[in-house]
């Protein structure tokens, strides 16, 4: 698990544009819109108010992008997005838990996210692993998270160089 560089531009277009096809590719990914554009903008995070991290397996191919974008104040929307054959393995729950961590040092105390209710992979991470409070209306499923809620996963939480491992699925 890495955040994203601005080397890292080629290899999440070619992510995302897998994901496009999903009906529930979330739509902070940009569903089935402009993937070169979401590229663009998933490399330019700053690590403050807009953080990206991947999940990069030894073949060297993204399987996982995670990322916030204040909204303001002490808020943030955040969206997950793993590769197909990378879900249920517990990876949403890690990279969630060090997004928190990382908003939590930026003075961000909450996640919202707007997904499909039929997403009940990710709906379930949410309410499941972080005790969201989720809302269905209109076809989309209103998701608020409060940012420690990724405490409980300290010292399991994958950071750059480390090794450790989660058995949380998700």
């Amino acid at each position: 698990m890495r955040a994203v560089s601005t080397a890292d531009e080629q290899a999440i277009a070619e992510f995302l544009q897998t994901l496009s096809l999903r009906p529930s590719a979330a739509r902070f990914f940009a569903e089935a819109a402009d993937v070169r554009r979401a590229a663009q903008a998933a490399h330019t995070a700053d690590g403050v108010d807009y953080l990206g991290l991947l999940a990069i397996p030894a073949d060297g191919r993204i399987v996982g992008h995670a990322a916030y974008i204040r909204l303001y104040g002490p808020c943030a929307e955040v969206a997950v997005a793993l590769a197909e054959d990378h879900r249920q393995l517990g990876l949403a729950t890690l990279l969630l838990a060090r997004l928190a961590e990382i908003a939590e040092q930026h003075s961000i105390a909450r996640f919202v996210a707007d997904t499909l209710p039929s997403d009940t992979d990710m709906l379930s991470v949410f309410r499941d692993d972080f005790g969201a409070a989720i809302a269905c209306t209109d076809g989309e499923a209103a998701v608020e998270v409060q940012t420690a809620a990724w405490r409980p996963y300290e010292g399991t939480v994958v950071r750059p160089g480390r090794s450790e491992r989660s058995g949380r699925s998700s």
